[in-house]
């Protein structure tokens, strides 16, 4: 599965790495936090660790990437930004991802209205510690949208 097919992201800030399994209401995947990413470099120099928004990022593109496997036609996919975050939620960080740590993010879809889509998430450290969980919202927007004012 080419992820860069199905996702706006694009490296550095593409954050999933690949899709472990996924379903019509749950998609798993993993990222690596590479060491030398630019955004671990300036956050906390000397004792780098990953930032909130980024494990938050790591589940928002991955619900984008089910709602694009699973939710959205082909014609959509052309017309719709797929995946705009609009809201998050109980946000709760557990433990630091350092650089060099793999993320394993479950996302689960749990209610649909029109083109909003609401999702919990939790995201993993490679040695099984809760990282972070939320619940969000997502919206499919015309591709226009993401134009400036």
């Amino acid at each position: 599965m080419d992820i860069k097919e199905l996702l706006f992201q694009r490296p550095p800030h593409l954050w999933v790495g690949d899709v472990v399994d996924h379903s019509l209401s749950r998609i798993h995947t993993r990222t690596e936090v590479p060491a030398d990413h630019p955004v671990l470099q300036g956050h906390f120099p000397g004792k780098p660790v990953c930032p909130g928004s980024i494990l938050q990022e790591m589940s928002t593109q991955s619900a984008a990437l089910l709602l694009t496997l699973h939710h959205a036609t082909e014609e959509e996919r052309h017309e719709l930004a797929i995946g705009v975050l609009m809201h998050v939620q109980d946000a709760k960080y557990k433990a630091m991802v350092h650089p060099g740590h793999s993320c394993e993010t479950k996302v689960e879809l749990l209610s649909r209205a029109s083109q909003a889509y609401r999702f919990k998430a939790s995201v993993h450290r490679d040695d099984g510690a809760l990282a972070a969980r939320f619940q969000f919202t997502l919206a499919n927007l015309p591709v226009e949208a993401l134009n400036p004012a």
